[in-house]
């Protein structure tokens, strides 16, 4: 079992590793030791990934090990709950401009590397923001993903 690394904290969430049903589809389990964040998780992560004729099943258990709703909370107080005790993850944060107010979940200044078989880069590594990873892998949403500025 390897910790999760997106979107909840390395002390409450576990995924186990990611296994091929006969079918030639791929699933993995997140375990998570809160149900507030399991349910917020189970409400922004995109559960079914299809790419090139395959698709990737997220499945999300809560603490008692069974497969959690997904919350029906505002959208920022899910992002604060699926998203606090992560290392990259700072802050929610509303800004009003002309009256209208924008919603921002803001992730520290650091960039993710790892290996993926890239050709587009010398060593094969995908190196992105964690707000690239964020929107590739939560459902569309009007929050916007920012980066520090510290």
């Amino acid at each position: 079992m390897q910790y999760c690394s997106l979107p909840a904290a390395k002390t409450d969430c576990k995924r186990k590793e990611l296994y091929q049903t006969p079918e030639g589809q791929y699933n993995y389990l997140m375990l998570v030791d809160n149900q507030e964040k399991s349910e917020a998780i189970k409400a922004l992560l995109i559960q079914n990934v299809d790419f090139g004729g395959i698709t990737l099943t997220a499945t999300i258990f809560g603490p008692t090990e069974d497969d959690v709703r997904p919350s029906e909370k505002p959208e920022l107080e899910l992002y604060e709950d699926a998203f606090t005790g992560n290392p990259l993850f700072e802050q929610t944060k509303v800004r009003s401009l002309a009256g209208i107010s924008f919603e921002y979940c803001i992730f520290k200044k650091t960039v993710i590397q790892f290996w993926n078989d890239d050709l587009s880069d010398y060593y094969g590594n995908y190196n992105g923001l964690p707000t690239d990873i964020a929107k590739d892998v939560l459902r569309e949403s009007t929050v916007q993903f920012s980066v520090s500025i510290n």
